[in-house]
């Protein structure tokens, strides 16, 4: 077969079925039962196979010398596939292949959408993209209008066709045409698996820039910052937008490789030869692999190669020891590997490289800690997670985004037992005070915790009770406790000390029972002062 052929991706319509049909009757065959369906609607007539009129799908595939032609059928179709197959390969010397969907309604965007994720899933193949042809004219407007917009946006570096009814092509003109739109948009928009935005603390202008460079499995990504600002979600949401799928997208704890020798880090990563008859034992390199492999769980597939098409996502690159860096390395710059045990090379260019780290990889470098080559290679897309308390000084309109999405799926978990629940404002200045070191990942756990709480109790509020609660059932050290250093001056010191009289209030007006001149004398104020705060205060 001829690899550098068309690969033509179709529907197969009711116009095709006409033409199809037409040609039985000629040949003195009984209609299939789609063909009786339409004779019954309008009288068919036979007709010899004729160039230009044996419909939209043929109309392509005569003319086009391909390798392969897919044919897309929708439900109603699944019994004439076969049929189809034979009619088309009377044109082609091509490859034809049937694939047979689940669009029960022809005319439904959704459905028609998701046989197409389906067939991307299955037949794709991204090395090869240039070669793809969609033919949009055969099918219902929605399998035309969908299939070139997917066409466009998902299946990228593919072509869309279009094919012309004969009674309108020119003298000398060929019987399609190819369809250029005026843009061409990121698969964002039609991302099979959608990622919570909240999970990281990425903005949008950081979304818009990762997103970019994601789309070109050449540019590596490197994504820093501290614990719990979402760095794998942000890696896991870049994966998934550009078309990944849950079975590609490849996760690679680096401190944990790294606890072995050299070659189980490389059993990990490229994988193992599956066969060992053909190696020669006096080899003292083979004889090593194999002691190793005696020693240790291997897969014969390694972590590049289960990512082929997807992303591998290099967790704490910064863990791995100098000594093993050097494996990576030439990895990244030959963009292929060689399993253990063999001396066959596997391409991995269509495998997106995104590395995460915690720590300062710069200074990693100047230490002598960390290879600066490896450093270059990785870090093509730098992109910067910031912290919480960041957010909550520099970005509140971003802050709110992230608390109220956090309610959100706080709510949407709790089967439908959370809907009503909301945070009050004293609860939101305790939350914008407090110096959150484990970022968004933090956050989220202690306002779960605290819903499930407040709900436990049959209130219909998170307190800053509620918060401070969890934090101490974590074993954080009491909040109003601490010392307020430097480098943790609130944003707004009036709302920080007004959360923490709040708190003290609270506490004393539960310890004394509400018992007004006790708690005026517990906490230095006049009768008048105590009185008039809990006349006024909220919770």
């Amino acid at each position: 077969m001829n690899t550098d052929l068309p690969i033509v991706v179709s529907w197969f319509g009711d116009s095709d079925i006409v033409a199809f049909n037409k040609y039985r009757l000629f040949k003195r065959l009984p209609l299939t039962k789609q063909g009786s369906e339409l004779n019954g609607r309008r009288s068919l007539s036979a007709c010899d196979e004729k160039y230009g009129h044996n419909g939209p799908v043929r109309t392509l595939t005569d003319e086009i010398k391909a390798s392969t032609i897919y044919i897309l059928g929708s439900y109603e179709y699944k019994d004439e596939l076969s049929y189809i197959k034979k009619w088309v390969e009377r044109g082609t010397d091509a490859n034809v292949i049937t694939v047979p969907t689940e669009v029960k309604d022809p005319t439904s965007y959704d459905e028609v959408k998701e046989a197409l994720f389906y067939f991307h899933d299955k037949y794709w193949k991204e090395k090869d993209a240039e070669r793809y042809i969609f033919n949009i004219t055969p099918g219902t407007p929605a399998m035309a209008a969908v299939t070139l917009y997917i066409a466009n946006t998902y299946f990228i570096g593919s072509k869309t066709y279009q094919t012309i009814n004969p009674d309108h092509v020119k003298k000398n003109e060929r019987p399609y045409r190819e369809v250029n739109l005026p843009f061409r948009l990121p698969s964002v928009f039609f991302a099979k698996k959608k990622v919570d935005g909240s999970s990281s603390t990425a903005d949008s202008k950081l979304l818009e820039k990762a997103r970019y460079y994601a789309r070109f499995h050449g540019v590596n990504i490197l994504i820093s910052g501290r614990t719990g600002v979402g760095k794998s979600e942000l890696a896991k949401q870049l994966h998934y937008e550009c078309g990944g799928r849950d079975d590609n997208f490849v996760t690679v704890n680096c401190a944990e490789i790294s606890c072995g020798d050299l070659n189980t880090l490389r059993a990990e990563l490229f994988g193992v030869k599956s066969r060992f008859d053909d190696l020669n034992f006096n080899d003292t390199r083979h004889l090593n692999i194999l002691k190793t492999l005696n020693n240790i769980s291997y897969n014969e597939q390694g972590c590049f190669e289960k990512a082929l098409n997807g992303t591998l996502f290099l967790d704490e690159i910064g863990d791995i020891p100098l000594s093993y860096q050097g494996v990576l390395l030439r990895a990244l710059q030959e963009r292929s590997i060689t399993k253990l045990g063999d001396n066959k090379p596997i391409d991995i260019k269509s495998v997106r490289i995104i590395a995460a780290t915690n720590k300062d990889l710069v200074k990693e470098v100047e230490e002598g800690r960390f290879r600066e080559d490896l450093f270059y290679r990785l870090s093509m897309c730098q992109i910067r997670l910031p912290q919480l308390t960041e957010i909550i000084q520099n970005e509140p309109d971003r802050f709110n985004e992230i608390l109220n999405s956090i309610l959100l799926k706080i709510k949407q978990n709790g089967d439908n037992q959370l809907n009503e629940l909301s945070i009050t404002k004293s609860a939101v200045r305790f939350i914008k005070s407090y110096e959150w070191p484990g970022n968004v990942r933090q956050l989220h756990h202690v306002l779960m915790l605290s819903a499930l709480n407040a709900n436990f109790e049959q209130r219909k509020e998170i307190t800053t009770d509620d918060l401070n609660a969890q934090l101490l059932d974590a074993g954080v050290p009491q909040v109003f406790s601490e010392t307020i250093g430097n480098k943790e001056i609130p944003s707004n010191i009036e709302d920080w000390l007004n959360e923490r009289k709040d708190y003290f209030m609270k506490k004393l007006y539960d310890e004394y029972h509400g018992n007004i001149a006790e708690i005026a004398k517990r906490s230095g104020m006049s009768y008048q002062k105590v009185q008039y705060f809990y006349k006024n205060f909220k919770h």
